[in-house]
């Protein structure tokens, strides 16, 4: 490392998938006794790092982002630097680029597996179906589509666990266009999925008015459902935009 200085050890602990690695520089003495240690983000084996004000990190994510201990709090540090308490969590273990933090809680005196989302803890096993036999203690691993892998009980017996994170839609496009004088026009948007399924993803979708309206005739409403094939992550729709008369059509109108 080009951050140790002479008699003192680097060591490396973690490493994401852009390369870069999370580690410490020990200060050792005559007799062999570590007297100082520093916590380094590196972006590669040559270049010097970013100090960590930790006293102990927990992970490291693929985006830089890192979570460590600090006074008896932890915090998660974001790739510019920027720090949030992790509050209601009682040991994290790793994170995502999202910024999503898996670890362990109490409930009733027993652990639980637990995810933090911006200040939001939830306990996993709240999202599992009654009567699954499954009781999470711990989450241990999260990756950057939100599927957690842990440890706990099925049944009675230890077992380990993964849950698949649902796609999530979102919608891109601006629903403001200028209304045709004749005729009509068609308004396309791209409905994506925040990663692929290994499953078809079926999504709803429905039009509303707003400056824009079917009862002036502006634009025909539609509704449906949007079916991603596995391994798809992006879709089309199409809304009719109507004109005739008494349309300026210099004016936008939205939905």
């Amino acid at each position: 490392s080009a951050d140790r200085p002479p008699g003192s050890q680097s060591l490396v602990g973690l490493v994401n998938a852009s390369g870069e690695m999370l580690g410490a520089v020990n200060v050792v003495n005559a007799e062999g006794v570590t007297t100082k240690t520093t916590y380094y983000l590196w972006p590669d084996a040559a270049s010097s790092g970013t100090v960590l004000n930790f006293d102990e990190p927990y992970a490291l994510a693929d985006d830089g982002s890192t979570i460590g201990e600090r006074g008896g709090t932890f915090y998660l540090r974001t790739a510019d630097g920027e720090e949030t308490a992790v509050t209601g969590i009682e040991k994290p273990y790793r994170l995502n680029s999202s910024q999503e933090v898996v670890g362990q809680i109490t409930v009733a005196g027993k652990p639980h597996a637990a995810i933090w989302q911006a200040g939001t803890v939830t306990d996993l096993n709240t999202q599992l179906p009654k009567g699954s036999g499954w009781v999470l203690e711990r989450a241990v691993a999260i990756n950057d589509e939100s599927d957690i892998a842990g440890i706990g009980t099925h049944e009675g017996h230890a077992a380990a666990f993964l849950l698949t994170a649902s796609p999530q839609a979102s919608i891109s496009g601006t629903p403001s266009v200028a209304l045709p004088e004749t005729g009509t026009a068609t308004e396309e948007f791209q409905v994506t999925l925040n990663h692929a399924s290994s499953e078809p993803v079926k999504v709803g979708y429905a039009t509303a008015d707003g400056t824009a309206t079917t009862a002036n005739d502006d634009y025909t409403a539609i509704s449906g459902t949007v079916t991603f094939p596995a391994g798809v992550t992006s879709e089309t729709v199409q809304v009719q935009i109507d004109g005739g008369d008494g349309h300026d059509e210099s004016a936008q109108e939205s939905y």
